[in-house]
């Protein structure tokens, strides 16, 4: 079992309980996030939310939704939280799917949809080097540590 691993917040993407986000040297601090305590804090019930969320929030793989890049961020409320209030009504298998659908008529949501479904096909899709060293596509048994 793996309790910590040390990466960047897109790791969060997998079913890594806890992840270490950096480190003071100096001061003797580490600083790490714990998976399921913010998927409570944002009030996520399902995988695909969670993963939905963190892509449209904007990461390595996807820039930040269009449509909450221009607007000011109010009271310094973190970008997540925002696509997931945008995410709740849509409770489907795919809410960030149903969300950018909808809204499809948007000239740079249209845009977006096919970056969304190329970073989200990346993260369910995902290769991993098995323990005897074989190439394997990531599936949800690979998923849980």
């Amino acid at each position: 079992m793996i309790d910590f691993v040390a990466g960047s917040s897109e790791t969060l993407f997998y079913d890594v309980p806890e992840i270490i986000t950096g480190f003071n040297f100096k001061l003797a601090e580490v600083v790490w996030v714990k998976r399921h305590r913010c998927k409570e804090y944002l009030g996520i019930t399902s995988e695909a939310q969670w993963l939905d969320a963190c892509l449209l929030a904007g990461c390595d793989y996807l820039d930040t939704l269009p449509l909450l890049q221009s607007q000011p961020i109010p009271n310094n409320v973190p970008m997540i939280r925002r696509v997931v209030d945008l995410l709740k009504p849509h409770s489907t298998d795919k809410p960030g799917y149903a969300f950018l659908k909808a809204r499809e008529s948007d000239p740079s949501v249209r845009d977006y949809i096919h970056k969304y479904m190329k970073a989200r096909i990346f993260v369910l899709h995902n290769v991993v080097m098995t323990p005897d060293g074989q190439v394997v596509p990531l599936s949800h048994e690979w998923w849980h540590f």
